[in-house]
């Protein structure tokens, strides 16, 4: 504020008392000495350091999960002491226990998460409050201290709840953690936002009609001051936050995605309004906008990455669709090798013959062909028909079953193709396969990166029973065969009239940062609950064949650090720590076995061939809970399905086997209390994952969180815990 100093002769306000309602700015002498007594005691440019803090505070927060990440993927193989060990499982029994009961059912939290918000929701409230004066003396010597530090709160707030938002961001590039676990902090921090704001504009009430009273405040109004875009600002914001509540996002996903575009765009325009030349606020706005678009850039070329040339990719890749038992439906999309992905992450997928806007998440309920056979990727999500997208998705697998067609792409009738994208756009020719693991102990020691592959193992003898898919190591040409009995090409063009084609849009694959189980954990369990075996069958089929594969290869020595691409991946597949892997599924009816049939003979077939020598144990435990089933028929006619097709029916196939492997289904719900002690290889590193209904999750974290006693002991070196989101 300018001196009072100079000629004010003229000056017909100069001498006005404070209590004139004229006397509003320097014109008056008395506004003057108000102001600066006021700004003296509390100074605006003071409260910039709040923003800062808030800043700091989620800073050190994602620093800290940062180190633990970066250890995690560079120092992760080295022993820790016994007292780390004990130290660490102290920890993880309060850290991965969760709330029961249908409070724990709704919030789907653990202590862990609860204990940082706790302590974030501690910090945040001391902040505004903590220093007192929550009023000036006079509204018209500046905007209230209490909305000022309220303000800087959320100024600084604002890119850290962007910066949650994104499904591609710096803090999961950083952290490792998933958008989808990112996202209950994404909401944490905007609800934390929305009461900032309601404090914030509390006082801007209060002190004008304490001042002068509703004429007061109206004048604020008609003289357009910020209280008016304020107005407009909270409005939108609380309907952003109306139509972000589960009950809305859960009944109608898709609306409430535009909603929340739509409404975060209209805050961010009235923000800009609101805070237009007030003091370090638009710094930060300026940020929060940045981090928006990289996380949106980011997304548009993980996205778009394989669709070049455009034109080839506006249908999608090639999708085979099948109905199976309980509305569900397996969709299988062919994809170029160049996309990898690892066990338990999703893909957003929308199919544009269904609806184009539409943009859904699903677990990949496959593993991509090694990198050394080449080829081409198959992508598998198992659909549950809910409603909407998914309903439309069952209906249209049914109707081309019942019309005689499964898979559309890249037929040709008549010299015209189906549009869908030709993968093989995108590859380089796969290079030459093998029929069983075997034949990869036949690499040549003298020049690895070179040898061939000579199949050493008899044709086997398959089930009638199987219409699955054999693994890639079972057989040489393409991954997956082709389906006998197509009609014909008139039968073909005349549905094609009829029936779209089928192609999808792949974006992803998104998920956490999981540490390589096959190089550091000895047991490996893995349960899931209804279709929430998307998350585990990936890594049941995943680990059997690194155990196939390090069995058949054994010690190879000469590739080292100078072998090649091709060289490297085989050491890779050599490396194999893992010897117990343990795969229990819940699941209502027997019939549903079939959702994952094709995984589980896969998974099964690799391990027929282990020599005798191999030390491993993997068991397939499938839980059905109906009680019209209880009498099992049903249940022990697929046990043996499933036996007979991965070819371990018959004296020589049990001899081989022995008890390493194991598939049963029984009848009843896993007692995951005496389950899981019996699943921990003592004196080893074990994994559990989890994805089901939020009463299993809790359930196994829980007993997770109990059975760190074994760690503390020594029983056990280790026991994780890492549990996937069942939807969104």
């Amino acid at each position: 504020m300018a001196d009072y100093a100079g000629d004010q002769s003229e000056n017909t306000l100069w001498n006005l008392p404070i209590e004139d309602p004229r006397c509003m700015n320097r014109s008056c002498k008395a506004f003057i000495i108000g102001w600066n007594d006021s700004q003296n005691a509390y100074s605006n440019t003071f409260f910039e350091s709040y923003g800062e803090w808030a800043v700091w505070f989620y800073a050190v927060l994602i620093g800290l999960f940062m180190i633990i990440h970066f250890r995690h993927r560079l120092n992760d193989f080295h022993r820790r002491s016994n007292l780390q060990h004990r130290l660490v499982g102290y920890w993880r029994s309060f850290t991965y226990r969760r709330l029961s009961g249908k409070l724990g059912d709704s919030l789907d939290i653990s202590y862990g998460v609860l204990l940082l918000m706790a302590a974030a929701t501690i910090y945040i409230s001391i902040l505004p409050f903590f220093q007192g004066k929550y009023l000036r003396s006079e509204f018209r010597y500046g905007s209230p201290p209490l909305s000022v530090r309220c303000a800087m709160l959320m100024s600084g707030l604002t890119p850290v709840c962007i910066a949650l938002a994104g499904k591609v961001n710096v803090v999961t590039f950083l952290t490792g953690i998933s958008y989808a676990k990112l996202n209950i902090w994404h909401r944490f921090v905007a609800y934390i936002l929305f009461c900032l704001s309601i404090i914030h504009a509390v006082p801007h009430i209060i002190a004008p009609l304490k001042e002068g009273g509703w004429n007061e405040l109206v004048l604020l109004y008609r003289l357009h001051r910020r209280e008016l875009p304020g107005t407009f600002l909270q409005a939108v914001f609380i309907l952003l936050v109306i139509f972000s509540l589960p009950y809305f996002r859960n009944k109608a996903y898709e609306v409430f995605k535009h909603l929340h575009i739509f409404f975060a765009a209209g805050w961010f325009a009235l923000m800009f309004w609101h805070i237009k030349g007030e003091y370090a606020a638009p710094e930060y706005i300026y940020g929060a906008m940045a981090l928006w678009a990289f996380s949106v850039i980011a997304r548009m070329i993980q996205r778009n990455r394989f669709t070049f040339p455009l034109s080839r990719g506006l249908h999608g890749f090639p999708t085979a669709l099948e109905s199976l038992p309980g509305d569900m439906t397996r969709v299988t999309v062919t994809v170029p090798a160049r996309l990898r992905w690892r066990p338990g992450q999703h893909c957003y997928i929308s199919i544009p013959g269904i609806s184009a806007m539409d943009n859904h998440p699903f677990t990949i309920a496959s593993v991509p062909t090694p990198r050394y056979l080449g080829g081409q990727n198959e992508m598998v999500f198992l659909v549950r028909a809910c409603g909407g997208f998914t309903r439309k998705l069952n209906k249209l697998a049914k109707r081309r079953e019942e019309q005689g067609l499964s898979n559309l792409s890249g037929l040709t009738v008549n010299g015209r193709s189906t549009p869908m994208m030709s993968v093989t756009d995108f590859d380089e020719p796969p290079r030459a396969r093998h029929d069983s693991y075997s034949s990869l102990s036949r690499l040549k020691s003298e020049n690895p990166s070179r040898a061939s592959f000579t199949s050493t193992t008899k044709p086997r003898v398959v089930s009638t029973l199987s219409t699955a898919p054999l693994s890639p190591y079972r057989y040489s040409g393409r991954t997956t065969p082709t389906s006998p009995g197509f009609p014909s090409l008139e039968a073909l063009e005349s549905l094609r009239a009829n029936t779209a084609d089928v192609g999808t849009w792949i974006d992803g694959p998104f998920g956490d940062y999981v540490r390589p189980a096959q190089h550091y954990f000895d047991g490996f369990v893995t349960v899931a609950g209804g279709s929430g075996v998307t998350a585990s069958l990936p890594w049941l089929v995943y680990l059997s064949e690194k155990i196939a594969a390090a069995s058949a290869l054994g010690p190879m020595p000469g590739a080292g650090k100078e072998a090649d691409g091709f060289a490297a991946d085989i050491e890779r597949e050599r490396a194999c720590r893992t010897r117990s892997v343990r795969f229990v599924w819940s699941i209502r009816k027997a019939a549903w076995i079939a959702w994952a049939r094709p995984e589980i003979v896969r998974a099964l077939r690799a391990l027929a061939d282990l020599p005798s020598s191999t030390e491993c144990r993997v068991e397939v435990l499938i839980y059905v809970t109906s009680k019209e089933e209880a009498d099992g028929q049903q249940g022990r006619s697929a046990e043996l399905e499933l036996l007979m097709a991965a070819g371990m029916v018959g004296a020589g196939a049990a001899k081989a086997t022995g008890e390493r492997v194991k598939v049963e289904v029984r009848f009843g719900r896993p007692d995951m209390k005496n389950l899981l002690p019996g699943f921990m290889v003592p004196g080893g590193r074990n994994l559990v994952t989890v994805c089901g209904p939020n009463a299993l999750k809790i359930g196994v974290a829980n007993e997770v969180a109990r059975l760190q006693g074994m760690a503390v002991s020594g029983a056990v070196e280790d026991i994780t815990l890492h549990s996937e989101t069942f939807g969104w």
